[in-house]
């Protein structure tokens, strides 16, 4: 499972690379505060995967990087996806080296 340091995805956001972002939390926490992207939830992942673009980069993340890796590992392994990468910490390690004042709880 490949991996992106919230340094090294803040810089293409800034670079407006051609990145696509999953955010795999519940609804209710994505509504909250969000980096952007879509909102796929771990559970719906089976039935949505297919929204996901395999054509260009895509980082799943989530509040600690956890389910982010968990959702990786799984659209590897079962559903053969290779332009992946999990956000390093989630939003948790994105507070501490990108945006202190970012409102994660």
């Amino acid at each position: 499972m490949k991996e992106i340091t919230p340094v090294a995805l803040k810089a293409l956001l800034d670079k407006k690379e051609n990145i696509q972002l999953i955010d795999v939390r519940e609804p209710e926490e994505h509504q909250s505060v969000t980096i952007g992207g879509i909102n796929i939830p771990v559970g719906d992942i089976p039935n949505r995967f297919k929204e996901i673009d395999t054509n260009v980069t895509t980082v799943i993340y989530c509040r600690s990087g956890k389910r982010g890796g968990n959702v990786t590992q799984y659209l590897e392994k079962e559903k053969g996806f290779n332009n992946l990468q999990n956000l390093q910490g989630g939003l948790l390690q994105w507070v501490e080296e990108v945006d202190p004042q970012f409102p994660i709880h």
